[in-house]
């Protein structure tokens, strides 16, 4: 993917579709995120709920808060050891990173409501700068914690040329 080509789909998806009303507000709240990663609220988890219905999720339990509550003890210590991770910089071929991502999307698929899709949004508010959000069209028939480390490394090589492309046009900070 070419710096171009990401600009192209952001402004057509911006100013196309101007469906972020819901997305911005929370990637911005940084409350809100550190909440989500270390002690959310039922109220936390309802802003993520709406969030999924908004963005195609129609079914999502009306308790579904309560049944991320239930798993939170299990999940939060994979999501504490993922919490410094960057898409550009992680080392995926380390046993200990695969092992917690993988973990994480599988408590998160199978101890919750949720599929794949449900399950790639909640991880990337739980770290913006690592998980990427995946759904039917982008999934490329891959499934499970398997097919999501597959895809988040294949982000990574894609962020990577992104990164390149800013440092070529000297847009790198």
């Amino acid at each position: 993917m070419k710096f171009s080509e990401l600009a192209w789909g952001a402004f057509i998806f911006r100013y196309g579709y101007n469906d972020d009303s819901i997305y911005m507000p929370l990637v911005s709240d940084a409350y809100f995120l550190v909440r989500l990663k270390t002690n959310p609220s039922l109220e936390d988890l309802d802003k993520l709920r709406e969030f999924l219905v908004h963005y195609g999720v129609r079914h999502a339990p009306k308790n579904l808060g309560e049944q991320y509550l239930k798993i939170w003890n299990r999940l939060q210590p994979h999501l504490q050891r993922l919490s410094d991770e960057r898409l550009e910089n992680c080392k995926f071929d380390e046993p200990q990173i695969q092992d917690e991502i993988r973990t994480a999307y599988y408590l998160l698929e199978f101890g919750a409501w949720g599929g794949d899709t449900v399950v790639s949004k909640i991880l990337h508010f739980c770290n913006t700068s690592f998980f990427v959000m995946w759904d039917i069209y982008i999934q490329s028939g891959k499934f499970g914690p398997q097919g999501y480390f597959e895809f988040l490394q294949t982000m990574q090589r894609e962020a990577v040329e992104v990164v390149e492309d800013f440092k070529r046009l000297g847009l790198a900070g």
